[in-house]
C-alpha cells in the first residue's frame, strides 16, 4: 500500500485482523509472490524488488537492476524468480535472488501479468495483448493469440490452475485457456466495463473473479467454464452533489445514477441515465446556472464521459471533447465553470480541455503532467488551479491565462501523497485536502503550509464553501467544518455514518453529504444533527404489508438494489392469481405500492416479488 508509507498488510488468523508491516523504504510496492509460507518476493515501482525469509516480518531491497516499474513478479519455485514490467523487461534469478538477470525481451509495450503452471513453462500477458508464452524458465518467448475477438485490450492478471487450464483477465474480458495458452476463449459477463482484477481458485473446480470497478464478484463451480455473480454492483457509491437552489439538487455516481430532490433534500428520487451514450460512474456533477450543468465520470470512447444539460436537468446529452483519445477509456474527474460558456474539464493522463462555446467546440489544453488530475477550479476567468496524484506522489497545477500555460507550484511541504480536491475563497487563500494531508495558501500558491491540528487518519476527499467564511470538508473518516475562512476548524457530527465523497451547501445552515447514501446535515452547535439520510439499497428486499391486518387499504414498500424489472403480484390462498401490483423497470431505491382490497372478500390473501433471481412471498389478512 502507499498511503506516504510503505507498507505491507499482514494475517495470521485467515484475515481477521490485518497488521501492517513498515518495509522502510520509498519505493511503492505493487506485486507480492509467496514459494512459502516464509519466503516471498515483492515487486514495486522504480525496479524495487524486497525478498523475505521470515514470513514477512522483514524484508531486504534487493540491488537496483532496472527503473522500470514491476507489474508482476512470481517464484516458479524457491530457486527461480521471474519478473516483468514496464517496457518489456524481464528480469530473473536462478539462486533465489543472489543474482539477478535482466533482459529486454519486448521492446516498446508493457507487460501486464504472468504465470507459471510449472517448472519451465508460463504465460506473460501484455497490458494490451497480445500474450507470450515461454517453455524455458523465460529465457526464449513466442508471441500467442488472446483472439480476435477482444475489443478494449486492457489485461491485468494471468493466472493458471493447473497446467491446461488458465485466465486471462481485464477490462470487459475473461479469457479461458484449456491448452496451456495456446488457443483462448472469451466469457461474456458483467459489461464492457467492468474491469476484472483478480482471481482466486481453492481448486480445479471453484474460484471467484472481482471486478475493481464495480466490486462485482463471480464464482465458478467447474473449473470456469460457466459463471454467476455472487455480489453484484448495488449502485450504492456516489460522488458528487450539487444543489442550483435551496430546493433543486442532483446527486451523481455509480451505476449511471442520478438522484434529485426538489424539497432541499427530504426526499429524492433516483433515475438510470436515459443518454444514447452510457457513462458507466459519474464523478462529478456541477452547474453555472439554474439551467446550464455538466456531469463527468467514466466511459466508453463514444461517450467521452461527458453530459450536458441546458434546461435545468430535464434532459442530459452526450458531449465529445476529443474523438480520438490515448486509450479505450476516458476518464473525467472534475469540471469547472467560468459561466455557461467557458467550461473547463480535468481527468486522467494530466488531461484538459476547454470550451468557451458552451461545449460546441473543445480545445486541448498541455497540463504538462502525466498524472491524472482529480480537481480543477478557476478564481477568475484568467487564474486556475488543478490538482492530482500519480503513485507517491502529488501535483498542483496553475494558470494565469486561461490554461494556455499550465504550471507546476511548489507546496513547500513535501507532497508525498494523493491530492483529492482544491477550492479558493478568493484570489489568495485556498485549500488541498487528500490522503493524510490539508494544505492551505495565503498568496495565490506560491507557498503552501499544513494545517496540522488533525491527528490519525484523515483522508479528506471533498471541499465547499458557501460564502469566504463558512466551509466543510469531509471525507472517509472525518468531517470538519470552519466558520472563519478557514482559520480555525472543528470536527462536525462524527456519528457512525458512511464515508463522505462529496458535500454542498443547501443554505448556510444545511449541508448534504454523499457517499454510500444522502446525509443532510444541520451545522449547529447544540447539536450537530442529521436531518434526514436516504440510504440506497444493498440488496433487494420486499417488508410486510402495513397496516395488517387491513381494510380496505394497505402499502407495500420493497427495496431495488440495481435496476431490475419489478414485478408484484397478489394471490388467493389457493394460489389463483388476482392481480399484479408491479410489473416495470425500476432503478435502484425504496419504493411503496398502495392495494385496495375494496373489491374482495375478506381472508388471507398472499403477495409475490420477483427481481431477476430474487423472489420472495409474504402474507397479508384482509378483514373486513
Amino acid at each position: 500500500g502507499d498511503d506516504g508509507y510503505n507498507y505491507i498488510e499482514k494475517t495470521t488468523d485467515g484475515g481477521q485482523t490485518w497488521e501492517g508491516k513498515n518495509t522502510g523504504i520509498s519505493n511503492s510496492p505493487r506485486c507480492i509472490s509467496f514459494v512459502d509460507p516464509n519466503t516471498g518476493v515483492i515487486g514495486g515501482f522504480n525496479g524495487l524488488i524486497l525478498l523475505t525469509s521470515d514470513a514477512g516480518e522483514t524484508w531486504v531491497e534487493q540491488k537496483k537492476i532496472t527503473s522500470d516499474d514491476f507489474f508482476d513478479i512470481q517464484y516458479i519455485d524457491k530457486q527461480n524468480i521471474v519478473g516483468i514490467g514496464r517496457g518489456g523487461t524481464v528480469v530473473s534469478t536462478t539462486d533465489g535472488g543472489v543474482n539477478w538477470n535482466i533482459k529486454k525481451v519486448f521492446q516498446n509495450i508493457s507487460l501486464a501479468c504472468e504465470d507459471f503452471y510449472n517448472s519451465d513453462c508460463g504465460v506473460v500477458v501484455e497490458f494490451r495483448g497480445p500474450a507470450q508464452r515461454t517453455t524455458d524458465k523465460g529465457n526464449t518467448w513466442e508471441e500467442i493469440s488472446l483472439g480476435n475477438f477482444i475489443s478494449r485490450p486492457r489485461f491485468f492478471k494471468c493466472k493458471f490452475i493447473n497446467e491446461q487450464v488458465g485466465f486471462a483477465l481485464g477490462e470487459g474480458n475473461i479469457l479461458r485457456t484449456s491448452d496451456s495458452g495456446l488457443t483462448w476463449e472469451k466469457y461474456n459477463i458483467g459489461s464492457e466495463y467492468s474491469l476484472w482484477y483478480d482471481l482466486s481458485f481453492k481448486d480445479d473446480q471453484n474460484g471467484i473473479i472481482v471486478d475493481g470497478l464495480s466490486n462485482d464478484i463471480i464464482k465458478t463451480t467447474d473449473g470456469g467454464l460457466t459463471w454467476s455473480f455472487l455480489h453484484h454492483d448495488t449502485g450504492s457509491r456516489i460522488y458528487s452533489v450539487y444543489f442550483t437552489n435551496a430546493d433543486t439538487g442532483f446527486a451523481v455516481g455509480s451505476a449511471s445514477l442520478m438522484y434529485k430532490t426538489i424539497d432541499g433534500g427530504n426526499h429524492w428520487t433516483v433515475d438510470k441515465m436515459d443518454t444514447q451514450d452510457t457513462v458507466k460512474n459519474y464523478y462529478n456533477i456541477s452547474f453555472s446556472d439554474k439551467n446550464h450543468g455538466v456531469i463527468v465520470g467514466y466511459g466508453a470512447t463514444s461517450a467521452n464521459g461527458v453530459l450536458q444539460t441546458t434546461d435545468g436537468g430535464k434532459n442530459w446529452f452526450s458531449r465529445f471533447p476529443y474523438q480520438d483519445f490515448q486509450t479505450s477509456i476516458m476518464i473525467f474527474k472534475d469540471v469547472a465553470f467560468i459561466d455557461s460558456m467557458n467550461i473547463t474539464l480535468a481527468g486522467a493522463f494530466g488531461e484538459i480541455f476547454r470550451t468557451t462555446d458552451g461545449g460546441e467546440n473543445w480545445v486541448k489544453q498541455s497540463s504538462g503532467t502525466k498524472n491524472s488530475l482529480t480537481a480543477i477550479c478557476y478564481v477568475d476567468r484568467n487564474t486556475g488551479y488543478a490538482v492530482g496524484n500519480a503513485v507517491g506522489d502529488g501535483v498542483i497545477l496553475k494558470t494565469t491565462d486561461s490554461g494556455q500555460n499550465w504550471q507546476t507550484i511548489s507546496s513547500g511541504s513535501g507532497i508525498t501523497t494523493t491530492l483529492n480536491d482544491i477550492a479558493f475563497i478568493d484570489q489568495y487563500k485556498g485549500f488541498v485536502v487528500g490522503q493524510n494531508i490539508f494544505l492551505q495558501t495565503t498568496d495565490g500558491g506560491s507557498t503552501w503550509s499544513k494545517v496540522t491540528n488533525f491527528s490519525g487518519t484523515n483522508i479528506f476527499q471533498h471541499i465547499s464553501f458557501f460564502d469566504n467564511k463558512n466551509g466543510v470538508i469531509v471525507g472517509l473518516h472525518n468531517r470538519i467544518k470552519t466558520t472563519d475562512g478557514g482559520l480555525t476548524w472543528e470536527n462536525f457530527n462524527q456519528k457512525d455514518l458512511p464515508d463522505g465523497y462529496g458535500v454542498t451547501y443547501r443554505d448556510k445552515n444545511h449541508v448534504i453529504m454523499v457517499g454510500g447514501g444522502i446525509m443532510q446535515f444541520k451545522l449547529t452547535n447544540s447539536p450537530d444533527a442529521i436531518v434526514k439520510q436516504v440510504e440506497i439499497p444493498s440488496s433487494f428486499e420486499l417488508f410486510q404489508n402495513y397496516p395488517n391486518p387491513f381494510n380496505p387499504v394497505t402499502h407495500i414498500k420493497y427495496s431495488v438494489s440495481r435496476e431490475s424489472n419489478i414485478i408484484i403480484k397478489l394471490y388467493d390462498i389457493l394460489g389463483n392469481h388476482i392481480s399484479t401490483l408491479v410489473d416495470e423497470e425500476k432503478p435502484a431505491g425504496n419504493y411503496m405500492v398502495e392495494f385496495n382490497g375494496s373489491n374482495l372478500p375478506s381472508g388471507v390473501y398472499f403477495y409475490r416479488m420477483q427481481a431477476g433471481d430474487y423472489v420472495d412471498t409474504k402474507k397479508l389478512l384482509l378483514l373486513k
